[in-house]
């Protein structure tokens, strides 16, 4: 999974929309897209806002994987912070 696709997964899992990212970032609709799409460079600071935006650690989108996102959506009904699983899925594994 690319990064641009763990964005797109934790935005989802927010309920954000592209739009609201976009206003966020102060970047046009289409600039944001490109992000998810991974068709742009992205910089650390970019990241990083991306990160507060979506209340998680820069380290859990560069780290998210397949079994964590899955691990996140099927405990999202709990109301646990993204951060809290990040952790609690570094100590399970």
């Amino acid at each position: 999974m690319n990064v641009g696709e763990k964005i797109k997964k934790l935005r989802e899992l927010k309920n954000y929309t592209q739009q609201h990212m976009a206003e966020k970032l102060d970047l046009s609709l289409s600039g944001y897209g490109k992000i998810e799409r991974n068709d742009t460079d992205i910089s650390i600071s970019k990241l990083e806002k991306i990160a507060e935006i979506l209340g998680v650690d820069l380290a859990a989108i560069l780290n998210l994987d397949d079994k964590l996102m899955l691990f996140i959506s099927e405990n999202k009904q709990a109301n646990v912070s993204l951060n809290d699983q990040y952790i609690n899925q570094i100590e399970i594994s």
